[in-house]
C-alpha cells in the first residue's frame, strides 16, 4: 500500500508536468492541484475501460506461442510456467477492472490507485520480456517471426491502452524497447537483426504516439474540468446548492439600485409597494428592520467598494428571529458590459436555526440543559487562563447521595427529576460567572472565581444546605441531598485539571464520613490519597510474594463449649502504616480490581491448615456475595479445596446477608451446587439493617450468624432479646444452626445462653491467632463434634 502511493505520487509528478507544458502551449487556464485527484480518476477509468480487452489479449498470445512450440516440438517447461503466470496476472487483473467499473462513480480517486496501475504495467513487461530474452536463441525463423510480430502487438496494444497514465505508458513501452535493445547488442546473429530492428523503430513511433494521444487526452481533461469550475461558479452565483424556495435573485448597479424587479424583493421582507421609488437593495432591507452587521461585529459592513470581497459567502441579517442571506458577485467592467452586481437574497431561518439547535446540543446535557463535559471543559481553561492576577478560582464537584435509593423506591423517573430538580438548583443558588456542568448520572461540575477562601468557604456551605431539601414526585414528597467536594487556588496556580482532580478526591473524602458532607482539597486529603495510593500497590506485591496472612478466630458449640471449627481472617501488616484493618484491604481490592485474587488466596491458605486438623472440626471462610453471581464459581472452590486436601463439608462459606438477598438465577445455582457437595452456606452479619426473614424463602442456607451489634444490647434491650430469640426459634424451624458472634464478655454469653443459642464466637473464648497456634489448640480436647440431632435441610 505504502510503496503504490509512493509511486502514485511519482506519477503525479510525471502527470502534472506534461499538463503544465501542454496548458502553457494551448494557452488553456491551468489545473489547479486541488483538481489532482478527478484525473486521476478520469485516468484510471480510461486505462480500466480498455483493461478487460487487454488482459484477453494477453491470455490468447500467450496461448498461441505455446500451440506454435507443441506444433514445432520445441516446448520448454519454462514456456508452460511464464503461460501460467500471464493466465493468473490476466485473470486477477480482469477481476479488478470489473470490480471498479461496476462500483459507483466516484469523483476522485488516490494517488495509491494510479500507482497500482504504474506497478502492475511494468510487472506485465517484465512478463513479456520472456520471450525476446529467453526463446530467441534456439529459436526457429517461425518462432521469429511469431515472437517478433507479437511483441510488436503487445507493445502497441499495451502503450496504447496505457496512455492516459503517462508514467505506466512509458515505463511499459520502456521495458520492452530495452528487452528488444538488449537482444539485437546481445550478439544474436542472423534473421534476429530485422525483426528486432523493425520492434525498435515501432516502439520508438509508439513513444511518440502516447505522447500525442496523452497530450489531446490531458487538453480534454483540462478542457472539462474548466467547464465544471465555470459551471460551480454559476452555481454559487444562483445559490442552486440551497434549493429553488424562498430566494430573490437580483442584479444591481455599483451603489446596489436594482436593475431587476424588485416586487418579489418587497413580498419576502413584508414591505408593500408603496414604499416609494426606492430602488437601494439594503435601504429596503433597513426599511423592513433587517439589521446589517455592525462593524465591531468583526464582518465588514456592505458597500458598494467592499461587498464583492466577500465572495460568494455573503452575510447573514436578521429581524425578529427570521434569518436572511445577501450574497454578491462582482460582474462586467468591460468595453461590453457596464459594472455591477449579480447576487441573491434567500430566506435560511430554518437551517440557521437547525444549525444552532446543533451548536447547542453539542455543548449542553440534553436532559438539564447545563454544559456538557467536553463544553465545560474548554470554557474552564479559557476562564482561567483570563483570571485576573491575584483571583481565587473555586472548582465544586457535586455528587447525590441517594440516586440509586431513589430509582429503586420510587422508579427511574424519579432519579430522573431528582438530577433535574439538582441543576435547577446549581443554578439558582451559584454566582451568575459560574460555569456549571453535568459530568455524568448524578455528578456535576462548577467553576466560578471568588474574592478569598472565606468567600469560597461561604459559596460552598449555602450551596451544601440548598441542596438539603426534597422535591414532588407524583404523590410522594421525596428528600435529597448531595456531597460536595472543592478545590480553591490562586489564579495561575493550578490548572483545570489538576483542581477537578483535587475536588474529585475532597469529594470522595466527604462520601466516605457519610451524606450531607463538603469538603476542600487540603493537604491531609493528599497525604490520605498517598498512603492510599502506595497501600494499593503495595497490595499487589503482598498478593504476588504470598505476603498476606490469614488468622483463625475459633467458633465454640456444645454444653463444653468446646472449638468446633474456627473463621479464617485476612491480616496485612504493612512495613511502614503497620496493621491494615481487613475491611480497608478489601476496599482497595475492589477499587484496583483484585478482589478474587484476595478471595481465592485466603481460601486456599485457609483450605491448606484446616486440612491438618481433626476430621470433625470445620474452617469458615467469607465469600463476597457478588461472586456468587459468577458462573462456574462452584466449581471452582470445589477443585481449589480439594487440591488442598480439605473435604467439602468441612467448609463453611460466609456470604454477607445484605447481598446474599440478591434472587438470582446463577446465585441459586451456585448456592444449590455447593449445598449439594456438602458446604456449609452461612449468612453472615444478620441483623445489621438488611435483616429479613424472607431470606430464609428466598435461599437455603445452612447456619446464621448474628451480628455483634444485636449481642452487644441483649444484655440491656428487651427488644433485642426478643428479636433474638424469634431469629433463634425460626431458625431452628428451618433447620438452621445460629452463631452468635462478638461475645465478649460473660453477661452477653449468659443472656445468649439463656436464649438457647448453642454456637459462640468473640473475644471471650479466644482472639485471631495464627496457623500454628490454632493447629496446636485443636491437638489437646476437640473432641467434641457438631451435634447431629438438627437434620439438615432439604435442598430444592
Amino acid at each position: 500500500m505504502i510503496f503504490a502511493s509512493l509511486i502514485g505520487r511519482l506519477s503525479d509528478r510525471f502527470t502534472s508536468h506534461l499538463i503544465a507544458r501542454r496548458m502553457r502551449v494551448a494557452g488553456v487556464v491551468n489545473v489547479n492541484e486541488t483538481d489532482i485527484g478527478a484525473i486521476r480518476q478520469a485516468q484510471i477509468r480510461a486505462v480500466l475501460s480498455i483493461s478487460t480487452i487487454m488482459m484477453a489479449a494477453n491470455i490468447v498470445n500467450s496461448s498461441a506461442l505455446l500451440l506454435i512450440e507443441v506444433e514445432l516440438g520445441s516446448l520448454h517447461f519454462s514456456t508452460l510456467m511464464w503461460a501460467a503466470i500471464i493466465f493468473f496476472f490476466a485473470a486477477q487483473n480482469f477481476r479488478a477492472a470489473r470490480h471498479f467499473l461496476r462500483a459507483p462513480l466516484r469523483p476522485t480517486s488516490s494517488e495509491r490507485g494510479t500507482g497500482k496501475i504504474v506497478i502492475t504495467s511494468v510487472l506485465l513487461a517484465l512478463f513479456w520480456c520472456y520471450p525476446m530474452l529467453a526463446l530467441l536463441d534456439e529459436a526457429s525463423l517461425v518462432e521469429f517471426a511469431f515472437i517478433s510480430t507479437m511483441t510488436a502487438g503487445m507493445i502497441a496494444g499495451g502503450a496504447l491502452s496505457l496512455y492516459p497514465v503517462p508514467l505506466a505508458a512509458v515505463s511499459y513501452t520502456g521495458i520492452l524497447l530495452a528487452a528488444a535493445l538488449y537482444a539485437v547488442l546481445g550478439g544474436v546473429t542472423g534473421h534476429i537483426l530485422p525483426f528486432m530492428t523493425i520492434i525498435i523503430a515501432f516502439a520508438v513511433i509508439i513513444l511518440m504516439a502516447i505522447h500525442r494521444h496523452n497530450g489531446i487526452f490531458f487538453l480534454e481533461l483540462a478542457a472539462r474540468i474548466e467547464a465544471e469550475r465555470q459551471r460551480d461558479m454559476t452555481n454559487l452565483l444562483l445559490d442552486t446548492y440551497h434549493g429553488e424556495g424562498g430566494q430573490y435573485l437580483w442584479r444591481a448597479t455599483t451603489n446596489f439600485d436594482l436593475i431587476t424587479d424588485a416586487a418579489p424583493l418587497l413580498q419576502m421582507i413584508g414591505l408593500k409597494a408603496s414604499v416609494g421609488q426606492k430602488t437601494n437593495l439594503f435601504d429596503l432591507l433597513e426599511i423592513a428592520g433587517f439589521s446589517l452587521p455592525a462593524a465591531d461585529d468583526g464582518v465588514q459592513v456592505p458597500t458598494a467598494d467592499t461587498l464583492a470581497d466577500l465572495g460568494g459567502t455573503g452575510i447573514t441579517i436578521r429581524k425578529d428571529g427570521r434569518v436572511l442571506k445577501v450574497a454578491a458577485r462582482q460582474f462586467g467592467g468591460s468595453q461590453l458590459q457596464a459594472s455591477g452586481y449579480l447576487g441573491y437574497v434567500k430566506d435560511i431561518t430554518a437551517e440557521t436555526l437547525a444549525a444552532e439547535e446543533r451548536e447547542r446540543l453539542a455543548m449542553l446535557d440534553s436532559w438539564t440543559d447545563l454544559l456538557n463535559y467536553r463544553e465545560f471543559s474548554k470554557r474552564g481553561e479559557r476562564m482561567i487562563s483570563r483570571a485576573a492576577p491575584g483571583a481565587y478560582n473555586l472548582y465544586l464537584f457535586i455528587d447525590a447521595d441517594d440516586l440509586k435509593t431513589v430509582n429503586d423506591q420510587h422508579g427511574h423517573a424519579a432519579g430522573d427529576q431528582l438530577i433535574l430538580t439538582i441543576s435547577r438548583q446549581l443554578t439558582k443558588t451559584l454566582p451568575e460567572n459560574a460555569l456549571i456542568a453535568r459530568k455524568g448520572g448524578d455528578e456535576f461540575l462548577a467553576l466560578m472565581q471568588c474574592r478569598d477562601a472565606v468567600h469560597g468557604e461561604t459559596i460552598v456551605l449555602e450551596l451544601l444546605r440548598v441542596l438539603r431539601s426534597s422535591f414532588q414526585f407524583g404523590k410522594s414528597d421525596i428528600a435529597y441531598s448531595c456531597c460536595i467536594g472543592a478545590s480553591i487556588s490562586h489564579s495561575g496556580q493550578s490548572g483545570l485539571a489538576q483542581m477537578e482532580l483535587e475536588a474529585d478526591r475532597a469529594l470522595y473524602n466527604a462520601k466516605s464520613t457519610g451524606k450531607r458532607r463538603a469538603r476542600f482539597y487540603d493537604a491531609k486529603i493528599g497525604a490520605e490519597i498517598g498512603r492510599n495510593r502506595r497501600l494499593a500497590m503495595d497490595l499487589l506485591t503482598a498478593i504476588e510474594t504470598n505476603s498476606l496472612d490469614v488468622h483463625y478466630q475459633p467458633i465454640n458449640g456444645g454444653p463444653a463449649d468446646a472449638v468446633l471449627g474456627a473463621e479464617a481472617l485476612l491480616r496485612w501488616t504493612h512495613p511502614e502504616f503497620g496493621a491494615i484493618p481487613p475491611l480497608e484491604i478489601l476496599t482497595l481490592a475492589r477499587e484496583i480490581g483484585v478482589s478474587d485474587q484476595i478471595n481465592e488466596l485466603v481460601l486456599r491458605k485457609a483450605a491448606a491448615v484446616a486440612a491438618n486438623w481433626p476430621k470433625d472440626t470445620f474452617i469458615s471462610v467469607n465469600l463476597n456475595a457478588s461472586d456468587l453471581k459468577t458462573h462456574g464459581l462452584a466449581d471452582s472452590i470445589l477443585t481449589l479445596i480439594r487440591n488442598q486436601g480439605l473435604t467439602p463439608d468441612r467448609l463453611w462459606l460466609e456470604v454477607t446477608e445484605a447481598e446474599a438477598l440478591v434472587d438470582c438465577e446463577k446465585v441459586r445455582a451456585n448456592i444449590v451446587r455447593l449445598r449439594a457437595e456438602g458446604i456449609v452456606m452461612a449468612i453472615d452479619d444478620f441483623g445489621t439493617g438488611y435483616s429479613s426473614f424472607s431470606t430464609f424463602d428466598q435461599h437455603d442456607f445452612d447456619v446464621i450468624k448474628i451480628d455483634r451489634s444485636l449481642v452487644a444490647q441483649s444484655r440491656t434491650s428487651v427488644n433485642s432479646r426478643i428479636f433474638l430469640r424469634s431469629i433463634h426459634d425460626l431458625a431452628s424451624a428451618n433447620g438452621c444452626r445460629v452463631v452468635a458472634e462478638g461475645i465478649e464478655t460473660a453477661e452477653e454469653m449468659d443472656a445468649i445462653r439463656t436464649i438457647g443459642f448453642e454456637f459462640t464466637q468473640g473475644f471471650l473464648f479466644s482472639r485471631p491467632m495464627k496457623a500454628s497456634q490454632i493447629t496446636r489448640l485443636f491437638t489437646h480436647d476437640c473432641s467434641l463434634q457438631v451435634s447431629s440431632d438438627k437434620p439438615r435441610p432439604q435442598i430444592l
